[in-house]
């Protein structure tokens, strides 16, 4: 070991003292669900020497607060490591058990509340991997582990490689000394406090974290690396740099990282100051993924193969500061209040660095990824909240925790979003939170009732979609009385949702707009506007502001071209321009009403078409339909199996209650799909089906 342990537990007593008044904010001091103690500080000592064998071993003190009074036992999580010895103070004990994950220590003397104790665990072994993703690993030259296990239950994953109090909501403080050998370095969270060169030429690398975090944050990297070193100006203070390569990386490392401090200056800017000692990445190499660890993100080396390409990987993983590592979710059930948010603010910062374009592309991107696959990688629709182990890590939590945030942000409005935001990181800084109290934070922010919102969004599963069936517009002295009649359909779930705030764009004569809120509620509404102007036709949801079981975009047509948006499998081709038009398509991911219709027609999904000035343009549509041998189209796979496929044909009526006609198309099909392509483009519904 690096120190003899009598000398080693007093350094672990000293740094205890010094810490407890600092740590003493960000614990909590009160038993909480069903907890009775609180680590304060973590010391450890590990050896990383043994590459052949894959183990390590190591000393491990844990500074540890009495939640309530009587706590007559420790018991510590440590995962397929043995524990050697257990001191308890400056005594060793011979009667701790290990039993599973489980290292249970008997106390001397019962401790009353607030009351502290010292453990000391010698312990050594090959340390565990997740069946999945997570854990502690030996590769090539490389040690590291990643702090989470997303088979694993709980999913953090400190226990892989010390004895620990595994949990989200138990915040210490950090002290690694990290013993390696050769020309290796030990990477942790922190900030670098000496190198100690030992003896026996082996070498010491001491971390010290004072910002309290979770086990799952914590870490460890070794390897031959180099690090690029850099000052971010921050708002409140410089803060160093620290990046983390192989020697043979360096060139494309600069190249990838050239845009940390926009990074940066974009979530200081949205969510207020950085609060950790560094801005710190280390290279990996993982097979996939990323972890946030904090001050030391881990990234796989595969990440800097493209040194030009946009790091979405590496923003996602240090908003994490903030989303995750400052403000930390309760539970399992509230992780997309962890991985949801950070995936949205992938796309807030392209908003910021690039433009509201950008921004509304990406997440129209997401959403389609949700809407195609969410279902099918996380076995069936489910809610961002309280998911199975099996899917806290699922594509619903991050992606569809993702469109929820968006929604929200639509729902409540900018005026109060990122105001809030701020005003939640400064008030949960260091501290764990769950929906519940999430919501009531936003509802105060905000003074909004978000009661039915996340009824919907957040504990419910599915998605709602949208359409208007009808208007009925009548003249009222100078103005227009228009009534708006709208439905609602549902896909994944069977609970409607209620006080949408569904935008309505209303155009007349000479392009003259405005635009409406129209609360949306149960299978049908409806609402009445008094305008200036008669409309000659309106498009529901025009910036895609709700993201529901719909996809698409909308287009100015003002020059010849194609314009292919494949989230609404749909390309345009604008032959020729007669005058400016709005384009809108939606791919509608519900099945279309069929009532009186003799047709059968595929119940997957079917397209609109709105927008103003159509009639005046000579332009050619693409309809794209998918049957993919992992997700086929059961429609289509019937017709196939069928040897039907020279009857499938496309569609068209002008709106909802109108019948469904033939229309003259191009149709192209192969193993994985097919296309129908038509000059018949004009406002209304398109669908595939079978002409009986």
């Amino acid at each position: 070991m690096i120190l003899p342990d009598k000398l080693q537990r007093l350094q672990s007593f000293v740094v205890f003292t010094i810490l407890l008044i600092l740590l003493s904010g960000f614990k909590i001091l009160n038993a909480q669900g069903g907890r009775t103690i609180d680590v304060l500080q973590y010391t450890l000592n590990v050896n990383i020497l043994d590459f052949k064998s894959q183990e390590i071993s190591g000393i491990t003190d844990l500074q540890i607060r009495a939640l309530t009074d009587r706590v007559s036992e420790i018991q510590l999580d440590l995962l397929a490591l043995k524990a050697d010895s257990v001191w308890v103070d400056d005594e060793r004990i011979t009667d701790f058990t290990q039993v599973g994950e489980k290292l249970i220590i008997p106390l001397f003397e019962p401790m009353e509340k607030d009351g502290t104790v010292l453990i000391s665990v010698f312990y050594h072994g090959k340390p565990a991997k997740d069946p999945s993703w997570g854990g502690f690993y030996f590769k090539d030259n490389y040690a590291f582990n990643m702090g989470v296990g997303m088979k694993s239950d709980p999913p953090g994953f400190g226990r892989a490689w010390y004895p620990c109090v595994d949990s989200f909501t138990d915040r210490a403080g950090y002290d690694y000394f990290i013993t390696v050998s050769g020309n290796n370095t030990a990477v942790c969270p922190g900030i670098l406090k000496e190198v100690i060169e030992n003896a026996d030429g082996t070498h010491t690398f001491h971390w010290q974290l004072l910002n309290g975090i979770p086990t799952y944050l914590s870490s460890v990297a070794v390897s031959d690396y180099v690090c690029l070193s850099d000052t971010f100006h921050g708002l409140q203070r410089d803060i160093p740099v620290m990046i983390f390569v192989a020697p043979e990386d360096s060139l494309n490392a600069a190249g990838s990282f050239r845009d940390l401090p926009k990074w940066m200056e974009c979530f200081e800017d949205m969510y207020g100051p950085y609060q950790w000692e560094k801005i710190g990445f280390v290279s990996t190499p993982f097979s996939g993924g990323a972890m946030e660890h904090a001050t030391a993100i881990s990234f796989s080396r595969s990440t800097l193969m493209d040194t030009t390409g946009f790091k979405g990987i590496l923003v996602h993983e240090l908003s994490h500061s903030w989303f995750g590592n400052l403000v930390t979710c309760e539970t399992p059930d509230d992780m997309w209040l962890n991985e949801g948010w950070a995936s949205y603010s992938v796309p807030l910062y392209l908003e910021w660095a690039k433009g509201e374009k950008e921004y509304r592309d990406y997440m129209m991107r997401n959403h389609w990824n949700v809407l195609r696959f969410a279902h099918i990688r996380d076995d069936g629709y489910r809610s961002v909240y309280g998911n199975a182990p099996d899917h806290t890590y699922g594509s619903t939590v991050y992606n569809k925790g993702a469109d929820v945030a968006y929604n929200l942000r639509n729902y409540i409005g900018d005026d109060y979003f990122l105001p809030a935001l701020k005003k939640y990181f400064k008030t949960y800084a260091f501290k764990n939170i769950n929906t519940v109290e999430f919501k009531e934070f936003f509802s105060l922010q905000t003074e909004a009732d978000l009661d039915h919102f996340f009824d919907f969004w957040v504990y419910g599963k599915g998605f709602p979609h949208f359409s208007v069936d009808s208007l009925n517009v009548n003249k009222q002295g100078d103005n227009w009385q228009v009534k708006v009649y709208s439905s609602q359909k549902l896909l994944g779930t069977d609970q409607y949702s209620n006080y949408n705030q569904l935008e309505i764009l209303f155009l007349g004569r000479n392009w003259v707009e405005r635009k409406e809120i129209m609360q949306m509620s149960g299978p049908a509404d409806s609402a009445v506007f008094s305008l200036d102007f008669n409309p000659e036709t309106i498009i529901i949801d025009p910036d895609n502001k709700i993201l529901g079981a719909t996809t698409g975009e909308l287009i100015v047509l003002r020059e010849t071209g194609e314009q292919n948006i494949r989230n609404a499998y749909f390309s345009l081709n604008v032959k020729r321009v007669k005058d400016s038009a709005l384009f809108k398509i939606t791919r509608d991911w519900v099945s279309a009403d069929t009532v009186g219709s003799e047709f059968e027609i595929d119940p997957v999904g079917y397209w609109t078409v709105s927008g103003y000035n159509l009639t005046k343009q000579d332009m050619e549509g693409k309809f794209v339909y998918e049957n993919l041998k992992f997700v086929p189209d059961k429609f289509i796979q019937t017709i196939k199996e069928r040897d039907e496929m020279n009857t499938l044909v496309l569609f068209y009526r002008a709106g909802a209650g109108e019948e469904w006609k033939m229309i003259d198309a191009k149709s192209d099909h192969n193993e994985n799909g097919g296309s129908f392509t038509t000059s018949f483009i004009k406002s209304g519904e398109y669908c595939i089906g079978l002409n009986r």
